[in-house]
């Protein structure tokens, strides 16, 4: 089990995503020695919870203090009987080895917990998978995987995905040939419902030796634009509804509404344009979809009409980010909270 302080993934900054942790290791109640000069267990201990275990000298406490010790130790096991292989190497073990918690997918646990009876039972160097990270900003059309493949007697590399948060995957192919390049496999997003994802590669040498990388990626081929989730809007008029469409997506989208959060029925809308003469004050529910490739990709947005609006409103007020005193602020309209006048 992973425990509920562990750090997860993925990891998501500037333009690219990558997949962390790369393993896990115990680190939950580990007993180990206490520094002799070590007062805040003592003061712990006053104040009713004693983590002593053993002795007095032994405390049992939790984090990734606990957990690196154990994979240290096991690097410097492989690097004693393995001194030839590279850090990239030992690296690949480590994750290759590595046993999976049930119900848990990369994102919380990487390659698994690591086992040192197997890591160090490998005949050989095992080969190296690096995937490189993916730019979240491809959330349709091709999606290219790349990365590098370093095995000194190939066999096969496959590539796999899977819904992020399960742990079934589905195998895209199987190659017999190492890439040439970088490109590893085009993956057809628009044949994947739009989602939060993970790609797997296992490579595999002639030695039964394997290595396995991850990597994230979003699909998202379908956008409601406009109106945005939660919106007010002024009852009586004609909304438009903007959206967005990915690459390769030719089909014409379906609008339609229902009155509520959660409408039982739909009204089909014969465009874009939303007329809302007519309707009762509360909240309704805009519904676009799109079927292609033998799938259909879905969005909605909840928004609350107001038939007591006056014509012209709500405005909606542009916002500027930027950073002030190391964190992130806004100006709206000039203003650093929204400010607007009748």
């Amino acid at each position: 089990k992973i425990a509920n302080f562990s750090s997860r993934g993925p990891v998501i900054w500037g333009r690219k995503s990558i997949i962390k942790p790369d393993i896990t290791a115990p680190g939950v109640s580990i007993c180990a020695a206490q520094a002799s000069q070590d007062k805040i267990w003592q003061m712990i201990k006053d104040r009713g919870t004693d983590v002593h275990c053993l002795d007095q000298k032994h405390i049992a406490i939790s984090g990734t203090s606990m957990a690196t010790p154990h994979v240290t130790g096991l690097v410097a096991l492989l690097r004693q009987k393995y001194p030839s292989w590279t850090p990239k190497e030992i690296k690949a073990v480590l994750k290759s080895t590595g046993k999976a918690t049930d119900n848990a997918g990369p994102v919380d646990q990487g390659g698994g917990r690591i086992q040192a009876l197997f890591a160090i039972g490998r005949s050989s160097a095992p080969p190296v998978v690096e995937l490189d990270p993916i730019l979240p900003t491809t959330k349709s059309g091709t999606l290219l995987i790349t990365g590098k493949i370093d095995s000194k007697d190939f066999k096969n590399y496959k590539v796999y995905y899977t819904r992020l948060n399960e742990v079934n995957y589905q195998l895209v192919r199987e190659y017999s040939k190492l890439p040439v390049g970088m490109i590893l496999h085009p993956l057809n997003l628009n044949q994947l419902p739009d989602g939060n994802y993970i790609v797997k590669v296992l490579v595999e040498n002639n030695n039964g030796e394997t290595a396995v990388d991850f990597a994230y990626f979003e699909v998202d081929k379908l956008k409601i634009l406009n109106p945005l989730d939660s919106d007010v809007l002024r009852g009586g008029g004609t909304i438009q509804i903007g959206i967005f469409v990915g690459d390769g997506i030719n089909n014409q989208p379906v609008f339609s509404y229902g009155s509520g959060k959660e409408p039982q029925t739909w009204s089909n809308l014969s465009d874009k344009f939303w007329n809302t003469t007519g309707l009762e004050k509360g909240f309704y529910t805009i519904k676009v979809s799109v079927t292609h490739d033998g799938i259909t990709d879905e969005k909605k947005v909840t928004i609350y009409l107001d038939n007591t609006l006056k014509e012209g409103w709500p405005q909606r007020i542009e916002w500027i980010k930027f950073t002030c005193r190391g964190d992130d602020c806004y100006y709206w309209g000039g203003f650093l909270e929204p400010v607007v006048a009748d």
